[in-house]
């Protein structure tokens, strides 16, 4: 009887403290948005990639994700894009990383040395990040990089 209590007592606190455990955070997509636009100065300066584009050039259509701000330099002086896209569940976030891969690739593997030599280093050195169901790549300078990846993981610890 004094094992079956043990046993009961033990199973009792796993259950309480598996119940402690802290749900995942989903800021949502306009909130990582607004914290990225904010570090990378995009507001007046960077226009969003509609529908079409995600599709023509990361081969995604609109089935493909749940949600998608994608944005790009308005002017062709640099190179400044990134991109934060949902996927519907793991599986799908899975699938549009290997597409922003492929799409950085693409690009890396087209660029032209004598255009605009000088913002390669933001092409080559691209960073993708996964976080849950979110995929979010940055074509940025270093500095706006890693303040839009604290931004972000911010709004994910909250």
């Amino acid at each position: 009887m004094k094992r079956i209590s043990i046993l009961l007592a033990i199973f009792m606190l796993v259950g309480i403290l598996a119940g402690c455990g802290k749900a995942a955070v989903d800021p949502g997509i306009d909130k990582l948005t607004e914290a990225v636009d904010t570090v990378a100065e995009a507001k007046d300066r960077m226009i969003s990639f509609d529908e079409d584009m995600l599709n023509n050039l990361m081969k995604l259509d609109k089935s493909s994700y749940e949600a998608a701000n994608v944005k790009k330099a308005s002017i062709g002086i640099n190179i400044d894009e990134y991109g934060i896209i949902k996927g519907k569940d793991a599986k799908q976030a899975g699938e549009i990383k290997t597409a922003v891969e492929a799409y950085i690739k693409m690009r890396q593997d087209s660029w032209m040395k004598e255009y605009l030599p000088e913002e390669f280093p933001k092409l080559k050195d691209a960073k993708i990040i996964t976080n849950g169901n979110y995929v979010m790549y940055f074509i940025l300078s270093e500095e706006m990089k890693q303040a839009a990846e604290k931004s972000i993981s911010e709004l994910f610890a909250k």
